[in-house]
């Protein structure tokens, strides 16, 4: 995880696990949290599902992650809407 904000603290690695893929079709995994992680997310247990749908030739993604303390849930919002546009940025190459 990068920030695009150059103030910010610099990011650092995610240690997640992907427990089920279907390809062209879903992605689930998780991320466990221990002491101060768990105490920032709200949870020792974080799952996130992507899904992919096609529609009129092109990919709808579907992203459902948490669970977030109601602080966090929107850093968690900009953090992926900071990674979809570097995505489209690399994408577009």
């Amino acid at each position: 995880m990068v920030p695009d904000d150059p103030s910010m603290p610099p990011g650092g690695p995610v240690d997640a696990s992907i427990d089920e893929v279907v390809e062209l079709e879903l992605i689930i995994g998780h991320e466990d949290f221990e002491g101060e992680m768990a105490e920032l997310f709200g949870a020792q247990r974080m799952t996130m599902r992507i899904e992919l749908h096609e529609e009129d030739g092109k990919t709808r993604l579907v992203l459902r992650q948490g669970p977030y303390s109601e602080d966090f849930a929107g850093n968690a919002r900009e953090g992926w809407m900071s990674s979809f546009t570097k995505l489209d940025s690399l994408l577009a190459r």
